[in-house]
């Protein structure tokens, strides 16, 4: 037997087998370690997908209360506007408007009322418009003018 294993072609051969285990080692360390890293990039894929999802729900619910809370103020906006006596409020700025207007313009003349009357409605739609409304809608028409003594004149 120790004259096969001093054989060229027997040693040639164990160096190759021997090569071969190295070889089919190292490929199967190498296997190993990318399974690994592929199952690693699995999971933080998965994680990510799932963080994702999450993150699209919590928004789309956000964005859904969003859209409800702009409904419930749309209606309650147009439930105050159609309030009962937000007409007659609305009415009475433009007779006070005009009234001041009348006094100023033509005091004692009744024809001038139509037409001051005419004047100071298409003042108030204009005013209706914009932030200039939102202020003299808080602050109320001034009826000072009208209980001056001397019927508001100076």
């Amino acid at each position: 037997m120790a004259e096969y294993a001093a054989h060229p072609f027997v040693l040639g051969l164990a160096v190759g087998v021997c090569l071969a285990a190295a070889v089919w080692v190292s490929g199967w360390l190498q296997m190993r370690k990318l399974k690994m890293d592929m199952r690693l990039l699995k999971e933080q894929l998965q994680l990510k997908m799932e963080l994702d999802a999450e993150a699209t729900a919590n928004r789309k619910a956000a964005f859904d209360e969003a859209k409800e809370r702009l409904a419930n103020l749309q209606s309650t906006i147009h439930i105050l506007r159609e309030k009962p006596g937000r007409r007659e409020l609305e009415l009475l700025h433009i007779y006070d408007r005009a009234l001041q207007k009348m006094f100023q313009n033509a005091p004692g003349f009744a024809s001038a009322w139509q037409s001051t009357l005419e004047l100071a409605e298409k003042e108030f739609m204009e005013y209706r418009k914009g932030i200039i409304p939102f202020m003299r809608r808080v602050i109320r028409p001034s009826s000072t003018g009208l209980l001056k003594p001397g019927g508001g004149q100076e």
